[in-house]
Parts: C-alpha cells; sequence; structure tokens
C-alpha cells in the first residue's frame, strides 16, 4: 500500500468513527499532510479577534502582561471615577470539565484549515479509560469533556471554549489568564455588575462550568479614601486585598502588602 492509498483508508476509518456531535469537514487528505500537526496549532488557534482579552499562551501574553492590563485599565478609569470595582471569578476544574462536543463547534468557527480541524476532531474522539485495583479491571468509561493537559492543544482548547466569553457592557472590562478570569467595573457602570454575574453562571451552564461563588472576590480600588464605598454584592466577599496572578494588589493600589509577604519569605543567613 502506498502513501496515498494508506492515508485515503485512515480518512475512511476516521469518518467511521466519528460521532454526529462530532461532525467532520468533507475534505480528502493527502500524502502531503503531516500525521502530527501539533506545532501548527497554537498559532492557528491563536486568532486576535477571539482572543484579544485572553494573555496566556500567546507570544506577546505572560501573567505580567495580564496584571499590566489591570493595573493599566484600574488606573485610567480612576482618573475619571472615585472608585473602581475589581472582581476575581473561579470556575471550578475548567480545564477538565471542556464538553468536546462544544469545543469542536467552537473549532468549526475558526478560520483552521480542514486538515487541521479533522485532526483535532480524531485526536479528542473515542477517549476511554479503565480503572485497575487488586487484580479486578473496572468497565470501560468514555471520555467526553476535559482537555488533554500536557499534550499540546491542551491549555489552548481551554482558551478556543472561553473566547466567547466577552462583558455584556462595553464600558465593562474583562482580562483572563487561561482560566483565571477578572472583571472590571467602573464606578459609573456600577449597577451593571448585577447583570454580568448573571451573564457568567448562564454561559458557564451552557459549556460545562461551573462558577465557584465561594472562591470569587470583589475589592473596591481607590485613589482617595474619602468617597462613599458600594454596597457589598451579594454572595461575594469584598476584600482589601486580593492575590492576582501570583502577586496581591491592594485596595489602595500600594504594594505594602506583597513587599511584605515576599520578605516574610526570605531567609537571612545565620552569621558564623
Amino acid at each position: 500500500m502506498n502513501a496515498e492509498d494508506a492515508w485515503d483508508l485512515f480518512y475512511q476509518e476516521a469518518l467511521t468513527r466519528m460521532d454526529a456531535i462530532y461532525p467532520i469537514r468533507n475534505i480528502k487528505m493527502s500524502s502531503a499532510d503531516p500525521p502530527f500537526l501539533t506545532p501548527t496549532i497554537k498559532p492557528l488557534l491563536r486568532r486576535k479577534n477571539h482572543l484579544s482579552d485572553q494573555y496566556a499562551l500567546c507570544p506577546t501574553g505572560s501573567t505580567t502582561s495580564a496584571l499590566i492590563s489591570i493595573q493599566h485599565n484600574t488606573s485610567s478609569l480612576l482618573k475619571s471615577n472615585p472608585y473602581v470595582t475589581l472582581i476575581g471569578l473561579e470556575f471550578s476544574k475548567a480545564f477538565n470539565m471542556v464538553r468536546h462536543s462544544s469545543l469542536t463547534q467552537k473549532l468549526a468557527a475558526l478560520d483552521l484549515p480542514d486538515a487541521i480541524y479533522n485532526w483535532i476532531v480524531n485526536f479528542i474522539d473515542g477517549r476511554s479509560h479503565v480503572t485497575r485495583y487488586d487484580g479486578a479491571t473496572s468497565i470501560l468509561a468514555y471520555i467526553n469533556s476535559s482537555v488533554f493537559q500536557g499534550s499540546g492543544i491542551g491549555p489552548s482548547s481551554y482558551e478556543v471554549l472561553a473566547s466567547d466569553l466577552h462583558t455584556i457592557h462595553q464600558l465593562n472590562i474583562l482580562v483572563k489568564y487561561a482560566d483565571d478570569t477578572y472583571l472590571i467595573f467602573p464606578a459609573s457602570c456600577r449597577q451593571t455588575i448585577p447583570e454580568e454575574l448573571e451573564h457568567i453562571p448562564t454561559w458557564a451552564e451552557q459549556n460545562n462550568l461551573k462558577l465557584n461563588v465561594v472562591k470569587s472576590k470583589e475589592m473596591i480600588i481607590y485613589h482617595r479614601a474619602n468617597f462613599e464605598s458600594p454596597p457589598t454584592i451579594k454572595g461575594i466577599t469584598r476584600v482589601t486585598s486580593m492575590r492576582v496572578l501570583g502577586v496581591t494588589l491592594s485596595e489602595d493600589r500600594k504594594v505594602t502588602e506583597h513587599v511584605s509577604e515576599i520578605l516574610s519569605c526570605v531567609r537571612v543567613p545565620s552569621t558564623l
């Protein structure tokens, strides 16, 4: 069997194995198509128009970039607002809850080459596992959710899933670093917070995710201390400092608490 016949056979087998929820695009793969496309996938998944608020896993993205975005937007809004509300959101086991059918639907909306789209669908389809303990083996359990951590497309898969999570109101700002999500509200848009917080759990439910309200925090950031503090948000704890991507941000924008935490971990060598 030559290479072209082998690819034809592989393609036909892939078509017969796919579920209805994983629609394969109608193309014919040739022998020129590489069998392992992971090095090509990440750049193609990084489309600026889809992932402009995501700071993870991109050439210019990092936790530093995300922190700069939060600090810059907060400082800019404080020029015309007495305070800014920062809300840190947490999704429970986000990477483990990515539904494959939702992921493939969103991948189909991207401008991916058909060969790469079909390769990803084939990669995630038909996954299963068993548990063996003390000589006994469980029945086969099929996996229809979760990203495959350790693979080249694992983290990027979550980014694609969360690419359509945006704020409802244009003046509110969303900053994402993988599954770490932060909302920024100017004081002038404080009344829109309930609507935004209602929208996010709805989006999460549609995508098989669950917002962990218990671990979500709210912080009021101010420029001057003499302002009228707004009422607390029901179900969300208000804090005076918040750990954001490894850095402690304070309501008064001072770095005293963060520096103190770092210094407390420094061990002074004993003198001989």
